[in-house]
């Protein structure tokens, strides 16, 4: 469970995009709602900033960089400052939303664990995130998968994200194994596939994991509000503000598993194994 401290007041929810971050940021912003006595029968999915934020939002950074800035060394070495500062700054845990992989880069942890309580990370079969991502880019599939597989792999690169800054991911197997082996941050780490079979579950674990004071049937009503449909009115009714611009689809799509198994011809699922088998394995994602 995190331990919160006088300076360490960071939660991480984090993963590599597509993975279920979102879902997860929504459930607990509803289950927050709930607790403050506000039943508003599901949060408005364009305003998620009540209880957590993206780190890499300018928001953060624009005090730590030159006017205009955003290249890859002044944020890099401007990173561990702003955690220290969010922290030092919050009466309350800080749940940050992050894609960033832990690594240290120019002498500089992308991620500060001196002002970080913990961590949850959610890892999906990235076989399913090729096809969603490819999505959410407009990408090719091939396209996609070389970006899954570089190590050097960075959000925020683009002329048109002015509103947030790099994050640098890796591979799709060092992003995971980043946040769930050696020196990551109190963590707990959940299967997106478990959550989607058993949301009562995953989420109370969540819940649990935070030190949240919810009843179950506050879980339950959050679990509620949070399903996709839902999602999918919403965003159909009036957009989401952080889907891709380049996006060929919905943000919120069907959100099944294995949903490769119909998009992915075996060339595409080779490729994806051959660089990612171990990490396949270990979190029982291999092509049965």
């Amino acid at each position: 469970m995190i331990e919160l401290g006088p300076t360490r007041k960071i939660v991480w929810l984090a993963s590599y995009p597509r993975s279920g971050n979102t879902w997860v940021r929504i459930f607990l912003h509803n289950l927050l709602d709930l607790m403050r006595g506000e039943d508003k029968g599901g949060a408005d999915i364009n305003d998620l900033r009540r209880y957590s934020a993206w780190e890499a939002s300018q928001t953060f950074f624009g005090g730590f960089l030159p006017d205009g800035v955003n290249d890859w060394v002044a944020v890099t070495r401007a990173r561990p400052r702003v955690h220290a500062d969010v922290s030092r700054r919050s009466p309350r845990p800080v749940i940050l939303k992050t894609h960033l992989a832990v690594m240290t880069l120019q002498g500089h942890s992308t991620i500060n664990l001196a002002a970080t309580a913990g961590a949850i990370y959610i890892v999906r079969n990235p076989l399913d995130v090729a096809v969603s991502l490819a999505a959410h880019i407009g990408r090719p599939i091939d396209a996609t998968i070389d970006f899954m597989n570089d190590p050097k792999a960075v959000l925020g690169a683009h002329p048109r994200e002015e509103h947030r800054v790099f994050e640098p991911m890796g591979t799709w197997s060092d992003n995971v194994a980043s946040w769930t082996e050696g020196e990551a941050p109190i963590r707990l780490t959940l299967r997106y596939e478990d959550l989607l079979d058993d949301p009562i579950a995953g989420f109370g674990a969540i819940v649990r994991h935070m030190k949240i004071g919810a009843s179950a049937a506050q879980i339950e009503r959050a679990v509620g509000y949070s399903a996709l449909p839902g999602l999918q009115a919403q965003e159909r009714a009036k957009g989401f503000v952080h889907g891709s611009p380049a996006a060929s689809s919905a943000f919120f799509r069907s959100g099944r598993k294995e949903a490769w198994r119909e998009a992915l011809d075996a060339r595409t699922v080779d490729r994806i194994v051959g660089a990612h088998e171990r990490t396949m394995r270990r979190f029982g994602y291999l092509p049965g």
